[in-house]
């Protein structure tokens, strides 16, 4: 975790979320009260996550700097409160490795979350 400007910003990795997941059943995330995440199988070259937001929550300013971090957002709608770029059912966002993001959703959301250390998985699954 650092504290850039007086707020803290955490780091989040792919083997932060497995230790706090499993594959069969919700689990509360740690560091974002009213998000839960359940693991997805994915293959050796990324690994993957179902988040549910619940209505209003957000996370706290995040990164990650070894993998990229790309979100598909499979219902609801989430705001990106970095940029204000609104997400809704089927957009795809993002983030390189390092750059650091705060999410909020309007309604209960559920989003796939893919963390990849791969260049060419991100192409691969964002196209």
């Amino acid at each position: 975790m650092n504290v850039l400007n007086d707020t803290i910003v955490t780091e989040v990795s792919s083997d932060a979320l497995v230790n706090q997941t499993s594959y069969n059943a919700w689990n509360a995330l740690d560091f974002c009260n009213g998000i839960h995440c359940k693991r997805i199988m994915t293959p050796d070259s990324y690994k993957g996550f179902l988040l549910r937001y619940d209505k209003g929550m957000k996370t706290p300013k995040h990164y990650n700097s070894e993998e990229y971090e790309i979100l598909q957002v499979r219902d609801g709608i989430i705001v990106d409160l970095m940029t204000n770029e609104v997400y809704s059912k089927g957009d795809t966002i993002v983030y390189d490795k390092g750059q650091e993001h705060e999410i909020k959703c309007i309604d209960e959301a559920y989003v796939f979350c893919v963390m990849t250390d791969k260049q060419e998985v991100v192409k691969k699954i964002a196209a």
